[in-house]
């Protein structure tokens, strides 16, 4: 028996794209802006879905800032840690 990696974790695809597209609708009919934090949520694999409905991403340090940068192109809020 093969022994998993850990910490592991397991993704719902497509619950994540209904969400996004509830996510998406909520932008668009309210004129807000939804930004990803990698506090939060930062299961990077799902990056090149995540960047099609959302309008961007926080970042708290150096290493996140860059991350997002190569996966979004842009980072909305950097906060670094107090």
């Amino acid at each position: 028996m093969a022994v998993a990696s850990s910490p592991g974790f397991l993704l719902e695809v497509a619950a994540l794209k209904t969400k996004l597209v509830q996510n998406e609708r909520v932008q668009c009919e309210s004129g807000c802006a939804i930004i990803l934090a990698l506090e939060g949520f930062a299961i990077w694999s799902t990056f090149p879905i995540v960047r099609d409905y959302l309008s961007g991403c926080s970042a708290s340090s150096y290493h996140e800032a860059r991350r997002i940068k190569n996966q979004f192109q842009s980072i909305d809020i950097l906060q670094p840690p107090s």
